[in-house]
């Protein structure tokens, strides 16, 4: 994972319960990206790389809707911690040519995303789907069936960040 050392605006997501974290609940798949991306954004897997590398690996595609969504979450690294304001979690993404760990999403699996990482403020009760082409999730008022949507459950408040926790509801 890559720190930027200038803009400080990337999505920051947290993993709160997936499925695929658990035992038999799903696959973390090793991704590579053919562009920047920030963790919380969602990728379908394309061909199979292992021919070129020596482990399992997948090339990312465009998700869209009838795809696997797989979520992006890979740990930040912190290279540079001599500086407090360098080691926040805005200030990393995922550089393209990186191995991204994507996590199989299921109907149920909760997890959160900062602020901006949708098109609007959502509100507790509304949902979300899926812009590839924008790299953002849109919010709306109604469950959409068919593709990647996810539910607010809430509005979380730390100091200097607001995230939303969102709930799967439909893929």
């Amino acid at each position: 994972m890559a720190q930027d050392w200038i803009n400080a605006n990337h999505i920051i997501c947290e993993s709160t319960n997936i499925l695929s974290t658990h035992f038999g609940g799903g696959h973390i798949y090793s991704i590579e990206v053919q562009e920047d991306m920030d963790n919380g954004l969602l990728v379908a897997r394309a061909e199979y790389a292992n021919e070129e590398y020596e482990d399992e690996v997948w090339m990312a595609k465009e998700y869209a809707a009838g795809d696997e969504p797989l979520l992006l979450l890979n740990p930040p690294l912190l290279p540079m911690t001599e500086l407090k304001g360098y080691a926040t979690e805005d200030r990393f993404y995922n550089k393209q040519g990186d191995r991204v760990r994507a996590y199989t999403l299921r109907i149920g699996d909760r997890f959160s995303l900062s602020e901006n990482a949708f098109d609007a403020a959502p509100e507790a009760k509304q949902y979300v789907t899926y812009d590839a082409a924008a790299k953002q999730y849109v919010v709306g008022d109604a469950k959409t069936e068919g593709q990647f949507c996810a539910q607010v459950l809430t509005k979380i408040i730390r100091t200097n960040l607001t995230m939303y926790k969102l709930q799967v509801v439909s893929l």
